[in-house]
């Protein structure tokens, strides 16, 4: 009986010291955060029995144990950060318990874990993907605000985003844009005002700047006849422009090639058209590392900067005069623009006059032995809007005035003083590039060769006197540039 009633006492004061122990409940853990500065992590939470004297501070290890980390003394004291943190670059998961002045410790909280941010971003993407582990146990959790600030590394603008995402989202995908240094947080609340700030995400996009403008500041005529675009634009971040031509305006272009390397200005020779036939409609894209490809208009213009050649066309034109006519260009960004027309006789140069763009005009030539052409120049008056001033070309409209060249039908080497030599007179020889003239007996012997327009024939053939008789003669010149006359005929000797 006695040892029944001992037994029975035990039992009655076990239960009671449980019954002890346990009347101090567990804190709650409101939220918890990474202070953005230190990295380390910053717990709160509220008191949950009023016989509390302090906390123990518990975070889960590597194997799934709870280590006490540290004690905290004071009913009010429910705000606790880390010295050692790695939460950074790890989810790290904390927990809270209470005791009193008996030594009674309530239960362990709720865990609740850090938030690592994550981020997956590629080389020329225009785009970002974000994740995150969810935050559990937060009372009442109200969902997630994405916080994303950035920097232009070009010019130092700032901006500041924030998306509102739901309880369920832990994950999201972002437009980037280049050029630009990202830090982004993803913070959990509820309605209580309760904040948990997650680790941060940093990265810098690709450095690049699209140019604003795109500018075929020169489509000129080259002395090939060739046009040589020339291109500019505001970044230095374009790897190649690629150029493109329209036969008439309105009219879908071709790709005609691409430019180089690059340089300012960029430079694209277009060497297979007519420019004197055709007027050719060019423009240009812009093509960057990440090849995006970029097609602006010029600076300070609403044009989509479509640019063609000036061109120079002869409506008429014989020996006497040439009748020439000429459009305008619309390439410049000044509207006061000067228009010359120049003449080149055989590579000496001469400015006609100044001229209005889309005029006619009559030019004599009747004095001009050789290869006569014409050609207009335009250029800005003044610096532009970007600092310059450009100088074109239209093609050049050529013809030839043949030398005029008599040659007599007869001559009398006797000595006389004259009519000695068979002498053929050059006028205006200045064009003169080659000269030939060979005279035949009528056997067909060479008794005469000369490739010197001032040396002529004697009527000898090797110190000897050659006979009253009919002779050939076949005389070939060359004259502004390359172009060649020959003539051929009888010539009598006579004593």
């Amino acid at each position: 009986m006695f040892r029944s009633t001992y037994i029975f006492l035990i039992l009655i004061l076990a239960v009671f010291g449980q019954l002890n122990a346990q009347v101090i409940d567990p804190p709650v853990i409101t939220h918890m955060s990474l202070d953005s500065i230190t990295g380390q992590v910053e717990v709160s939470w509220a008191n949950g029995s009023p016989e509390t004297e302090g906390y123990i501070i518990y975070k889960r290890d590597y194997f799934g144990l709870w280590i006490p980390l540290d004690t905290i003394y004071g009913i009010e004291n429910t705000f606790y950060k880390t010295t050692t943190s790695n939460a950074q670059f790890l989810i790290e998961t904390f927990s809270v318990t209470a005791f009193d002045g008996d030594d009674n410790s309530s239960l362990r909280s709720d865990f609740h874990q850090t938030m690592k941010l994550e981020y997956e971003y590629e080389l020329c993407e225009d785009s970002c993907s974000l994740s995150w582990n969810a935050y559990h146990n937060m009372f009442s959790l109200n969902g997630y605000l994405l916080q994303v600030s950035s920097v232009n590394t070009k010019n130092g603008q700032t901006n500041f985003q924030e998306y509102n995402l739901g309880v369920n989202d832990t994950d999201v995908t972002i437009a980037v844009d280049y050029s630009n240094q990202y830090s982004i947080y993803v913070v959990a609340y509820n309605a209580l005002d309760s904040f948990s700030v997650s680790s941060n995400s940093q990265f810098s996009s690709t450095n690049l700047i699209s140019p604003s403008y795109i500018y075929l500041n020169k489509v000129t005529v080259k002395p090939d006849q060739s046009v040589e675009i020339s291109i500019i634009s505001d970044s230095s971040d374009v790897s190649y422009y690629e150029v493109y031509r329209s036969n008439f305006l309105g009219n879908e272009s071709i790709m005609i090639g691409k430019t180089d390397s690059v340089r300012s200005p960029n430079l694209f020779v277009d060497p297979f058209i007519y420019p004197d036939i055709n007027e050719y409609y060019y423009s240009a894209l812009a093509v960057d590392q990440c090849n995006n490809k970029t097609k602006r208009t010029k600076p300070f213009s609403g044009d989509t900067s479509i640019v063609s050649n000036l061109r120079l066309q002869s409506v008429y034109s014989d020996f006497r005069e040439i009748e020439l006519q000429w459009g305008d260009y619309n390439g410049f960004l000044n509207s006061d623009v000067v228009h010359e027309l120049w003449k080149d006789v055989n590579g000496s140069l001469d400015l006609v006059y100044d001229v209005q763009p889309n005029s006619q005009t009559s030019v004599e030539i009747l004095n001009d032995i050789g290869k006569v052409c014409f050609f207009v120049k335009a250029f800005e008056q003044d610096v532009n809007a970007i600092n310059r001033q450009d100088t074109i070309y239209s093609n050049s409209i050529c013809i030839y005035n043949i030398p005029k060249i008599y040659i007599p039908s007869a001559f009398t080497p006797n000595n006389d003083f004259k009519n000695n030599l068979f002498k053929v007179e050059i006028y205006d020889n200045s064009s003169l590039e080659s000269y030939s003239m060979k005279v035949y007996d009528m056997f067909s012997n060479l008794v005469f060769h000369s490739t010197d327009e001032n040396i002529h024939w004697d009527g000898t053939f090797n110190n000897r006197v050659l006979p009253i008789d009919t002779y050939v003669y076949f005389m070939e010149l060359t004259y502004g540039g390359g172009q060649v006359v020959t003539k051929n005929g009888n010539i009598t000797l006579l004593r």
